[in-house]
């Protein structure tokens, strides 16, 4: 072979060798700036829609908080003005109870009720206690009860407003942007635009019960209890034999309580005097008077407390709701 021609096969080599080089090279550099331009296209779209969704989820919290405080302020007036008008009947309960004639009947019921074994003290206490005491506070707590449903009601409105808006928004971006979003993302926004159920149920009348029956207990045992200690010992000089001939005069039809008492006083010594129970009716006004001022006072600030414990717990769990929403939505992008 001659030197001619190996010089000119070594050339055809070089240009060939060359040749694919930068070929080679060319096709590396105008890769890596599209796969760089794709990665920040795909970043800024993901944190365009994550910004949005934090913003719907704080305009959202914005509306709860401000709907919790409007409630708890709702509540303690309607608990205020059922306790204020429960306290406004404290005198004409102490005329009922305390005054002349009012011990006078106690007395006589406890004596009777010792007798037959009956529950005729507990029932004269109940219905005054009951209607001018225990129904005004119990009032209050009722309409409280109704707002608090309210309340749930407007969170769980809330909530399907942010779910819906939170799904649109989503969807908007990505159509828009050409993002190209996985299965799981697609799946889980088409699961927020259903209208979800209330994820809170309120106990209304597990409360209503138990401020109930703590009433019940309060004012009204101790009601009660003051009564015993104030005319118990009148009531027990109270004879069997006037009370079997009070009965026995009952059996041709009802007996004022006026003119019982007025019969038991009547036949003096050993019964009642009229000076016993004129002074045991300003020692019973002002046990009476000073329990239930005491007890008003101390469920009303308890009820408040109670209540307004019950809002924030409903408002926590929907706010625990919204952020388990939003991040498992951020977490599918």
């Amino acid at each position: 072979m001659s030197k001619t021609l190996i010089i000119i096969i070594v050339i055809i080599v070089g240009f060939i060798s060359l040749f694919y080089f930068i070929s080679y090279d060319n096709t590396v550099t105008t890769s890596r700036p599209q796969n760089k331009q794709t990665d920040k296209l795909n970043s800024g779209i993901y944190n365009e829609i994550v910004k949005k969704i934090n913003d719907i989820a704080r305009n959202t919290e914005a509306k709860n908080a401000v709907l919790v405080q409007k409630t708890i302020e709702d509540i303690s007036i309607d608990i205020n003005q059922g306790f204020s008008q429960a306290q406004a009947n404290i005198p004409y309960v102490i005329q009922k109870l305390a005054g002349f004639k009012g011990c006078a009947t106690i007395a006589y019921f406890m004596a009777k009720d010792k007798v037959d074994h009956g529950s005729e003290t507990e029932k004269f206490i109940t219905e005054i206690i009951g209607q001018y005491i225990i129904e005004p506070s119990l009032k209050g707590v009722k309409e409280s009860q109704i707002i608090i449903a309210k309340l749930n009601e407007q969170l769980a409105k809330n909530y399907t407003d942010m779910a819906v808006e939170l799904a649109s928004t989503s969807k908007t971006v990505i159509q828009n942007s050409g993002y190209n979003p996985s299965k799981n993302l697609v799946d889980f926004i088409n699961k927020l635009n259903p209208i979800p159920e209330k994820t809170t149920e309120i106990a209304i009348g597990t409360l209503s019960s138990a401020f109930g029956i703590a009433l019940e207990g309060v004012f009204i045992k101790s009601t009660i209890s003051a009564a015993q200690r104030v005319l118990g010992s009148i009531a027990a000089r109270t004879s069997t034999t006037v009370l079997a001939s009070l009965a026995a005069a009952a059996a041709d039809g009802p007996i004022p309580i006026g003119d019982i008492i007025g019969l038991i006083i009547a036949t003096g010594g050993a019964v009642w005097t009229a000076y016993d129970l004129y002074k045991a009716q300003y020692v019973l006004k002002n046990e009476i008077t000073d329990t239930l001022e005491n007890s008003i006072r101390e469920y009303r600030q308890k009820t408040i407390s109670d209540f307004e414990s019950e809002v924030r717990r409903i408002a926590n769990e929907y706010t625990e709701l919204n952020k388990r929403t939003v991040n498992e939505l951020i977490t599918k992008i």
